[in-house]
C-alpha cells in the first residue's frame, strides 16, 4: 500500500521526464564528467571571450595608433607653418632695418625649417610621400632670401656709391665755390644759394626714400637733382674767376651721377619689391597652402581612422555581448539539464524507496537501465525490492483467511514421502 504521508509525484510528470530524450542522452555521461563539462564550459566561455578582447584590441591599437600618427603629422605641419611665417616676417624686418643679429636669427630660423623638413617630415610615415614636393617648395622660399639679400647688398653698395659718395662730393665742391666768391653781393650768389637749398633738399628726400621707399621722397630727390643741374649753367655765366668755373663744371658732373645714382637705386628696390612678393611671399604663400593641403589629407585621414576607431569598437563591443549572451544561455540549458539529469533519477530512487519502506512493493525502480552512478543506485534499490517482496512471499502463503476454521500452513518446498 501506499503511504499517504509521503505522496509520490504522478506517474505521468516522473515518466514523462524520466523518458525525455535529452536527459537520458545526458545520463549515458557519468555525473563526474558532466560536472567537469560545466567547468570545461565556463572555461571555454572565458577563453573565447579574451580571444575575443585580443583580436579586437590589435585593430583598436591599429586604429589609434593611425589616429597618433596622423596628430603627430599634423603637429609637424604646424610647426613648419608656424617657421615659415616667422622667416618671413624676420626677412622683411631684415630688408627694412638689416642688422647682424637679425641675419643670424634667420639664418638659425632657416636651418630649423629644413631640419624639420628633413629629419621629423621625411621620417613621418604620413608626410613621407609629400615631402619632395614640400621641400621643393620651401627650398624656393629659402632660395628666395638668398637673391633678396642680394639685391639688398646691391641697393647699400648703389646708395653709398652712386648716391652718398657723389653727395658728399658736392658739398665738398659748394664750398669751394663758396669760398672763391669774394663778395657777398656777388652775382653767383643768390643762384648758388638756391642750388645749395636743392642739394641739402635732395640729399634729404634721398635718405628718407632709401629708408622708407616712399615714392614721394624719391619724387622729391629727383626735383632737387633737376634744380641743382639747371642752376649750374646759369652759375657758369655769372662766375668770377676759373676756380668757381672748375668747381661748377664737377658738380655738374656730380649732379648727373647723383641723379642716374638715385635712378639706378630706384630700379633696384623695385627689383627687390618684386622679388618680396614674387619669390618671398609668394612662395611663402604657396608654402602655406601646401601645408594646409597636407593639413586636410591629415584631417581627413583622423576622421577616417577615428570613424575607424570607432566602428572597430562598436563591434568588439556587440560580438563580445552576443557570444556572451550565447554562452550565458547554452550555460544556463547545460546547467537546467544536468541539473535534472541527476535531480529527477534522485527523486525516482527517492519516490521507489518511501514506497518500499511503507510496504509497497509494487512500483518497480524507474531509471535502472541507465549507465551512470544513479542508474548503479536505482539498481541497488531494485534489488533490494526484490529481496523485500522474496521475504514476504512465505507470510503470503501462511495468511489466515478471512473466515472459516484456521488453516494449515503448507511450505513452499514441496516434502518428500517417507
Amino acid at each position: 500500500m501506499v503511504n499517504q504521508d509521503n505522496p509520490t509525484p504522478p506517474d505521468l510528470t516522473v515518466n514523462f521526464t524520466s523518458r525525455s530524450g535529452l536527459v537520458n542522452a545526458v545520463r549515458a555521461i557519468p555525473i563526474r564528467w558532466r560536472i567537469l563539462s560545466i567547468a570545461a564550459l565556463n572555461t571555454a566561455v572565458v577563453l573565447a571571450l579574451a580571444a575575443m578582447i585580443w583580436t579586437g584590441s590589435k585593430g583598436l591599437d591599429s586604429a589609434w595608433d593611425e589616429v597618433r600618427q596622423v596628430r603627430d603629422s599634423d603637429k609637424i605641419l604646424a610647426v613648419m607653418e608656424s617657421e615659415t611665417s616667422r622667416l618671413q616676417n624676420l626677412i622683411h624686418r631684415y630688408i627694412n632695418q638689416p642688422s647682424p643679429e637679425l641675419f643670424a636669427e634667420i639664418l638659425l630660423l632657416r636651418e630649423a625649417v629644413l631640419g624639420t623638413l628633413t629629419t621629423r617630415a621625411a621620417t613621418d610615415p604620413m608626410l613621407s610621400g609629400s615631402v619632395k614636393d614640400l621641400e621643393h617648395v620651401i627650398e624656393k622660399f629659402l632660395d628666395g632670401f638668398g637673391e633678396v639679400r642680394a639685391i639688398q647688398a646691391t641697393i647699400a653698395k648703389t646708395y653709398e656709391e652712386q648716391v652718398l659718395t657723389p653727395a658728399r662730393e658736392m658739398a665738398g665742391l659748394y664750398a669751394i665755390i663758396d669760398g672763391a666768391t669774394g663778395r657777398r653781393d656777388a652775382l653767383i650768389v643768390p643762384s648758388l644759394g638756391k642750388s645749395r637749398e636743392a642739394f641739402t633738399s635732395m640729399l634729404v628726400a634721398a635718405n628718407a626714400y632709401y629708408l622708407s621707399l616712399a615714392s614721394s621722397s624719391a619724387e622729391e630727390a629727383k626735383r632737387s637733382t633737376d634744380t641743382i643741374e639747371k642752376t649750374i649753367p646759369v652759375m657758369l655765366d655769372l662766375a668770377e674767376n676759373d676756380l668757381q668755373r672748375l668747381a661748377l663744371q664737377r658738380l655738374g658732373q656730380r649732379a648727373s651721377s647723383l641723379r642716374e645714382g638715385l635712378s639706378e637705386l630706384s630700379e633696384h628696390f623695385a627689383t627687390r619689391t618684386t622679388l618680396l612678393q614674387t619669390v618671398i611671399d609668394a612662395n611663402q604663400a604657396a608654402t602655406i597652402a601646401a601645408i594646409d593641403g597636407l593639413s586636410v589629407k591629415m584631417r581627413q585621414r583622423e576622421q577616417a581612422a577615428q570613424t575607424r576607431f570607432d566602428h572597430t569598437l562598436r563591434s568588439i563591443s556587440t560580438r563580445v555581448g552576443t557570444v556572451s549572451l550565447i554562452f550565458i544561455f547554452v550555460i544556463i540549458v547545460a546547467g537546467v539539464v544536468i541539473a535534472l539529469s541527476i535531480r529527477l533519477p534522485l527523486q525516482q530512487i527517492m519516490t521507489a524507496m518511501r514506497a518500499i519502506t511503507s510496504g509497497n512493493l509494487d512500483r518497480r525502480v524507474l531509471g535502472t537501465g541507465a549507465k551512470d552512478e544513479v542508474g548503479a543506485m536505482a539498481r541497488a534499490v531494485e534489488v533490494f525490492r526484490e529481496n523485500a517482496i522474496a521475504k514476504q512471499r512465505p507470510r503470503r502463503s501462511c495468511a489466515p483467511p478471512r473466515s472459516g476454521p484456521k488453516a494449515r500452513c503448507s511450505s513452499s518446498t514441496p516434502h518428500s514421502r517417507t
